[in-house]
């Protein structure tokens, strides 16, 4: 009888660890699971927002296109790649003028970001400079999710440029753990109000090496032809 209430209590143990085991990722540099860990009160909407701020997508349009990307762990990275590659576009990269450490004093000076953000509308500093984006008939970024926004760097970049960006279309794509995008959207859309956002989209961590499939899809849909298409 004790050997079988042992073996009973190391199955449901075995169950209880597969049921958590992918609420909060391993905070580890490179990690495939994350960009960083979502944070309490995140948000967890299973279906991607197909219009969470009342897109303004384009029309079928090819053209030039910019691809700007932040990453901490490379998963945003992977996405702008391949997006650059479906759409013909050019990469740059938002090169903050500090570099982040480690996961753990990361998440830390994030938080002191977003309220530095918010209490003084301080931004952080940005060596990445895009000195007009006249020539490009589209501007995708792709960052990741800390905390339920929009990373902090990510945020400079937007800011630093935000009279830049007036008037252009913005195309989102957010690296995500498991939360919804939405709080990012509004973060951007605070940032540059008069950018013209296209709806955004959602990539969890775990799809980032299959992505392709999911941004021809989106690239369809806000009706921006890749060059797959064109042949």
């Amino acid at each position: 009888m004790k050997k079988f209430f042992l073996f009973f209590a190391a199955i449901v143990l075995a169950v209880g660890m597969a049921a958590c085991g992918d609420d909060e990722p391993e905070p580890a540099g490179g990690d495939s699971g994350t960009e960083t860990p979502s944070q309490p009160g995140d948000s967890d909407d299973p279906e991607n927002p197909d219009d969470p701020n009342n897109p303004d997508n384009p029309g079928t349009a090819t053209g030039n296109y910019l691809v700007v990307w932040y990453s901490w762990s490379g998963n945003s990275k992977s996405l702008a790649e391949d997006l650059a590659e479906l759409t013909g576009g050019e990469l740059v990269e938002i090169v903050p003028a500090v570099p982040y450490p480690d996961y753990s004093a990361t998440a830390q000076r994030y938080r002191e970001e977003l309220a530095a953000i918010e209490n003084s509308g301080i931004y952080p500093e940005i060596e990445t400079t895009v000195e007009s984006f006249d020539g490009y008939d589209a501007v995708f970024l792709c960052y990741p999710l800390w905390g339920a926004r929009m990373s902090t760097p990510t945020q400079g970049f937007l800011h630093k440029h935000r009279d830049k960006l007036a008037g252009k279309t913005l195309a989102l794509v957010c690296s995500t753990a498991s939360s919804g995008i939405e709080q990012t959207v509004a973060d951007a859309r605070r940032i540059c109000p008069d950018a013209r956002l296209t709806e955004a989209l959602r990539v969890y961590s775990s799809q980032t090496n299959q992505a392709r499939s999911l941004l021809s899809d989106w690239l369809e849909r806000i009706g921006i032809t890749t060059e797959t298409q064109e042949e």
